[in-house]
């Protein structure tokens, strides 16, 4: 079968494991010298006895170069690789000698990398759902309008992973709601004047979540989040156009409670961060602004009212050669707010460029 492809996938593929496991190394290798420059810029720290062999304070910037060098070209190599095992793939698909899972497939992007997609979605509704449309003339005014609204419940999902030379990618979002909806808008237009309203509200429960992974040759990162509300919202807005003015108006309004709350971590070659957070309100909220335009001059103004309690928080750590830190940034409000903040951090790098320096030469 291989003398009739235009590639033997079987070597291509050992080949790709091979530059992986080459990449690897380089990678090691890299993280041995930026682990022995921090040393010795910390000995003691780094448990490195006295008289040990150091790099000299004054010579840390060459190594590091190096290192950051290795690492591009591992990274390289990482997405060689990657790339020749989806050719491999895609080769032996053309061929028919094998066959996708059901719900995958092959794309291109504009650059003709390749990437192997695969992708599902679900939704269900149980209740009543209307939407329309028209159109119409009124004078030398054109009118449009549409709207859709609904009563029930549903929910809906949907995921997709992502292969390619890049590494792997994946995604997935899930919603879930109960209550009764609408959503509306409006316009007229005769070429120098025009006007448009749009609205939409909800009243009920609803719950949404989502996360999205990645893996691939710079390191590998995830993401969460979630949120909830149960109450009534709605929101809307009229914008109009006379000749060189424009003018809008925006508003929205909240009555309930609502909750979300999100993470995310990431790590590589050059560190790690982890950052977190979340936001409750219970009461009512309504906010409306206002902006216009006339020969290219902008203004903005807006006004906001809120009755009830909320707290939120947020907190993030990173370790690299730049930054090594913590900050965390905490606030409860009843009327009344109150919040607190610590950030602590120093850089390893301005460390040992701050030795470096008390050296004469």
């Amino acid at each position: 079968m291989s003398e009739r492809l235009g590639l033997d996938p079987d070597r291509v593929r050992a080949q790709a494991e091979a530059l992986r496991g080459a990449a690897s190394m380089l990678s090691g290798a890299a993280g041995t010298v930026g682990r022995a420059v921090q040393a010795s810029t910390m000995p003691a720290a780094y448990g490195v006895p006295p008289g040990a062999p150091v790099v000299a304070p004054w010579s840390t910037s060459g190594p590091l170069s190096a290192a950051a060098l290795v690492r591009q070209a591992s990274a390289d190599a990482q997405r060689l690789a990657g790339d020749l095992l989806t050719q491999a793939f895609e080769q032996e698909i053309a061929s028919g000698s094998s066959s996708f899972p059901e719900g995958f497939r092959i794309e291109r992007g504009p650059g003709g990398e390749v990437h192997i997609v695969g992708s599902a979605e679900a939704e269900v509704f149980v209740g009543a759902r209307t939407e329309g449309s028209t159109t119409g003339q009124v004078g030398d005014f054109e009118t449009s309008a549409e709207g859709e609204a609904f009563a029930g419940a549903g929910a809906g999902a949907e995921a997709e992973v992502r292969i390619g030379a890049d590494g792997v990618n994946a995604s997935a979002s899930a919603e879930a709601y109960a209550g009764a909806g609408f959503s509306g808008s409006a316009g007229v237009d005769n070429g120098f004047m025009s006007a448009e309203a749009k609205a939409e509200g909800f009243a009920g429960a609803k719950a949404e979540a989502e996360a999205d992974a990645h893996i691939g040759p710079g390191g590998a990162s995830v993401n969460v989040g979630a949120s909830a509300m149960v109450g009534a919202e709605v929101e809307g807005s009229v914008k109009a156009e006379v000749g060189p003015y424009s003018g809008s108006v925006q508003g929205e309004a909240f009555a309930g409670a609502r909750a979300d709350v999100n993470a995310g971590a990431q790590v590589g070659p050059d560190g790690a961060s982890a950052e977190a957070g979340f936001s409750a309100f219970a009461g009512a909220k309504a906010e409306v602004s206002a902006t216009q335009e006339v020969f290219g001059v902008e203004s903005t103004a807006g006004v906001g009212v809120v009755a009830g309690a909320g707290v939120e928080g947020e907190a993030k750590a990173e370790a690299s050669w730049d930054r090594v830190g913590v900050s965390t940034d905490f606030t409860v409000a009843l009327g009344v707010g109150v919040s607190v903040k610590l950030d602590l951090s120093f850089s390893p790098k301005e460390l040992s460029e701050d030795i470096a320096g008390l050296w004469p030469f």
